[in-house]
């Protein structure tokens, strides 16, 4: 536990202390207090940046999503489910280079160790959409929820871009 997790915990365990006198608290409802805030700071410690998506190529139902996740926690976790309501079916991807021949194919779940950054780009890790329920245009957006291993989920509102 770091001073700053522990001081947070310390810090709301003494507000409620303060508001709630009469409350008797043993020193396993103290600990119980404290990691329980440990966990909200560590839920919110999942940070997306420029996230975007395709557009849809006309005649398909299909498009990608990219963005940054960076993982401000003091533990790993993994991106584990996307959703949307554009989407009956989003999967996170990874391209990867087998004999000189690019594939793609669906992975369970991405890990992102604490403190680091995961950059979800073309030709690498990325979001496919299938099955679109309308197609992608650009300078709209999408609103999509990303689902964490730690129960953390957070939504994205995606901008669309061009494919030019």
């Amino acid at each position: 536990m770091s001073k700053q997790q522990f001081f947070c915990g310390y810090l709301a365990l003494l507000i409620a202390t303060l508001f709630y006198p009469g409350t008797a608290l043993s020193h396993n409802d103290v600990s119980e207090q404290i990691n329980t805030s440990i966990k909200r700071i560590d839920k919110a410690a999942v940070i997306v940046t420029d996230a975007y998506a395709r557009e849809t190529i006309p005649g398909t139902n299909l498009s990608s999503m990219y963005m940054k996740l960076k993982n401000n926690g003091s533990e790993e976790l993994s991106l584990v489910n996307v959703t949307s309501d554009i989407s009956p079916r989003i999967e996170i991807h990874e391209h990867t280079m087998t004999n000189g021949l690019m594939k793609m194919g669906k992975v369970e779940n991405l890990k992102i160790k604490s403190g680091e950054e995961i950059t979800l780009a073309p030709y690498g890790f990325h979001i496919m959409v299938f099955n679109l329920k309308a197609p992608l245009e650009a300078k709209h957006s999408a609103i999509i929820t990303l689902y964490f291993d730690n129960e953390t989920n957070i939504q994205v509102d995606v901008p669309i871009k061009s494919m030019k």
